[in-house]
């Protein structure tokens, strides 16, 4: 694999990770509080998709900071790798 290809690679999985990201801040909990009025057993698996979204809900503030330093290093690096056509 040559490096552009991994700085691409690199970039979709930061862009899947801010949507899960956003997903997980913003919709997961109205269905959090959607379920907890209806006073209902949950599954594990809504337990465990409601602990992971209050988390990022309380460390929000360093995982976009984070998330943002990171992104931008791989669009750098993405950038200041050569291709190896142009060898």
């Amino acid at each position: 694999m040559t490096q552009r290809l991994i700085a691409r690679l690199c970039q979709w999985v930061m862009i899947l990770a801010g949507i899960i990201f956003m997903f997980s801040v913003f919709a997961v909990p109205r269905f959090a509080t959607a379920y907890a009025a209806a006073d209902m057993p949950l599954p594990w698996y809504l337990k465990v998709t409601f602990a992971f979204s209050g988390m990022m809900l309380e460390y929000s503030w360093f995982l976009v900071q984070f998330y943002l330093l990171l992104f931008a290093l791989i669009v750098v690096w993405s950038f200041t790798t050569k291709s190896p056509r142009t060898k």
